[in-house]
Formats: C-alpha cells, structure tokens, sequence
C-alpha cells in the first residue's frame, strides 16, 4: 500500500509508478505485437502494398489491380477468420486457468473469504496478464479483419462504378 497521500502528489513521487507501468506495458505490448506479427504479416504486407499504390496522387488503381484485390483480399481474410478463432480459444482457455487459479486459492485458503479472495487475486496476476495478452491480441487481429473487409467493399464498389461507366459510354456509342 502506498504511504502518499493526495496531498503529497507530484512528479518525483508519481515518477516510478508510470516508469513500472510504462514497462509493464511494454512487455505485454511485445507478446501481443509478436502475436499479431506472426499472424498477420501476410495481411499486412497487402494492406501496405495497396497503401503504396493509393500513395500515388497522380494515377488512379488500374481496374486489373482492383480485380487482383477482390479475389486476394477474401483468402488473406479468410486466413485471419482461422487465425481470429484460435486466438479466441486461447482466450477462452486463459480465462478459464485464471477462474480456476482463483478458485482453488479462495477454496483452499486459510483466512476468511475475503483474505483469500484479496490472496487469489494476487496470486493470479500472471494468468489475469495472459488473458489480458489474448484480449488485445484478438481485438487487433479483429481490426485488421473489419479494416479489410471494408477495403474489400471499397474495392468492389469502385469496381462496380466503373463497369457501370463502361456500359453507359459503350450505349453512347
């Protein structure tokens, strides 16, 4: 427990608890980062090639680039859909060991129910961390998921607007 009170705030005292934060965080930042990586590289890797392509003010998405991306963006998408479920049962099977950790020191305490909740809860800080892991890296890999399917209805809007254009001017002609 902390011995500062509200009155003591300042730089120099809230200064080691950001630092024990910052670097908390960036540890769980890398394991989740690792995992999105190493599951997403492929995704990533078209998203920035489209990204350069648009990056080109001067010259519009040639209609066979934007046909490439409707039959690509479905498979790498589809590969993430398996990714995003086994991400989703490591999840479900990290909230399930932290439930039953926290149990078994509730159930098998010594104290009164509290003190052995308040035990448990310290007790299952690395197994309520792992979720944690498993949460953000599902939440990401679902972005990535949700940003390419919105590429794909762009790309396929786009091409129905110029299949549309090339009937109306070959009916002009």
């Amino acid at each position: 427990m902390s011995s500062i009170s509200i009155n003591d705030l300042n730089n120099d005292n809230l200064k080691p608890y950001f630092e024990k934060i910052n670097n908390s965080a960036d540890i769980v930042d890398n394991v989740v980062n690792d995992i999105i990586l190493n599951n997403c590289q492929e995704l990533d890797d078209y998203i920035n090639y489209v990204k350069s392509i648009l990056s080109d003010d001067n010259n519009t998405v040639p209609t066979p680039l934007l046909e490439d991306m409707t039959l690509s963006l479905p498979v790498l998408l589809y590969q993430i859909g398996e990714v995003l479920e086994k991400i989703g049962i490591k999840e479900d099977i990290a909230k399930a060991i932290k439930t039953e950790v926290f149990n078994n020191y509730v159930l098998n305490g010594q104290g009164k129910v509290t003190e052995n909740k308040l035990a448990a809860e310290i007790e299952t800080q690395m197994e309520s961390i792992s979720l944690v892991i498993y949460q953000r890296a599902y939440n990401s890999i679902k972005c990535k998921m949700d940003l390419g399917l919105q590429l794909l209805q762009s790309v396929k809007k786009i091409l129905s607007k110029r299949i549309t254009e090339l009937e109306v001017s070959r009916s002009a002609n």
